[in-house]
């Protein structure tokens, strides 16, 4: 066997080192998200997970990625180690909703929250977020990942969110976060809910729910959100049990907004009478579409 050349042993061992170089800063990573627990702890607590904080280190990273390695590669290695440190600071694990896909939702989900979390699968979207909340009033860090939100049967399980507090249920957040050829399609999105408070990551999408009147029209609701400087469109409809002259907008706007948000005020101003009220249900950041290869 002839002896391999010495250029390639030295390449080889630059490789060696590097990989010891990165698993000596994963270590320090992992020992100053301990010291962030304690901080937390010691100035009243905090969620673990934050997915604002991680979609800006996402982005950060891959607007700076160069050469050869492609983004959803340098995705999926911080999508691995997000949760890994969530886990370091208590328990945390995932509920899936199997309707439908059950395997693209189980894909799905264990791409984004990593091969090492515990996940579970139920079998309607009513018993996942029956689940997240019991799992939240024993301490204990959990999110559901949803069907994409829809008009009729377990799609309209949008409909039941009515946030109040801190700990109340949320959408936090969109899948995949890192759009590619393999994942772009409609069936291949899912939605994130947890007993989170929504955050701006500094570039996100709002998704609010309007109770309108039966016969008011859905572009006029989008024209007075138009007129209250709110970019949106709707994502889906359905009827408002127990009020048959009222239906359910869900709405995505453009943009970071909360309840208290005075373009809000200004909409239900210019929409008396027409709407009952509305509400911020959470959102999620945008996701993040890498640049097309030029074609030479």
């Amino acid at each position: 066997m002839p002896r391999k050349s010495t250029s390639l042993e030295a390449i080889r061992r630059q490789i060696d080192q590097i990989d010891d170089d990165t698993h000596r800063l994963l270590v320090k990573r992992a020992r100053l998200v301990g010291r962030v627990a304690v901080v937390k702890a010691r100035d009243g607590g905090g969620p673990a997970l934050r997915p604002e904080r991680e979609a800006q280190v996402l982005r950060r990273l891959l607007k700076r990625n160069q050469g050869n390695l492609a983004p959803e590669v340098v995705a999926r290695i911080w999508r691995e180690l997000f949760p890994a440190m969530v886990r370091l600071q208590g328990p945390f694990e995932v509920v899936v909703c199997g309707v439908g896909n059950e395997i693209a939702a189980w894909d799905i989900a264990r791409s984004h929250f990593g091969s090492a979390t515990p996940m579970t699968v139920v079998r309607s979207p009513a018993r996942a977020l029956a689940t997240l909340q019991r799992l939240d009033r024993k301490g204990g860090g959990a999110v559901v990942v949803l069907p994409m939100p829809g008009n009729r049967g377990d799609g309209r399980w949008w409909s039941k969110l009515a946030p109040k507090g801190e700990r109340a249920l949320r959408i936090i957040g969109k899948l995949p976060f890192v759009k590619t050829g393999n994942n772009a399609s409609a069936s291949n999105e899912a939605m994130v809910v947890g007993c989170l408070a929504w955050r701006s990551s500094g570039d996100d999408q709002t998704l609010m729910v309007v109770d309108a009147r039966l016969r008011t029209p859905a572009r006029q609701v989008l024209d007075w959100l138009r007129a209250a400087k709110l970019s949106g469109q709707v994502v889906a409809t359905c009827a408002r049990e127990g009020a048959p002259r009222h239906r359910l907008l869900l709405i995505q706007i453009s943009g970071y907004v909360d309840n208290e948000d005075r373009r809000l005020r200004q909409f239900g101003i210019l929409a008396a009478g027409a709407v009952n009220k509305s509400i911020v249900i959470g959102g999620f950041p945008t996701c993040f579409e890498p640049p097309e290869e030029k074609v030479i």
